[in-house]
């Protein structure tokens, strides 16, 4: 569930700035992720 909430707010700000910021999100948010896994 709380994974699927950075993603929706990913995609609202694609909606606004455009593609490339949501792609410099979206790669920012996968290293947050990771970063999370390995704890």
């Amino acid at each position: 569930m709380s994974v699927l909430m950075p993603y929706g707010r990913l995609h609202y700000s694609r909606s606004i700035f455009g593609e490339e910021p949501y792609l410099k999100l979206s790669i920012s948010g996968q290293e947050c992720l990771k970063g999370l896994r390995s704890g």
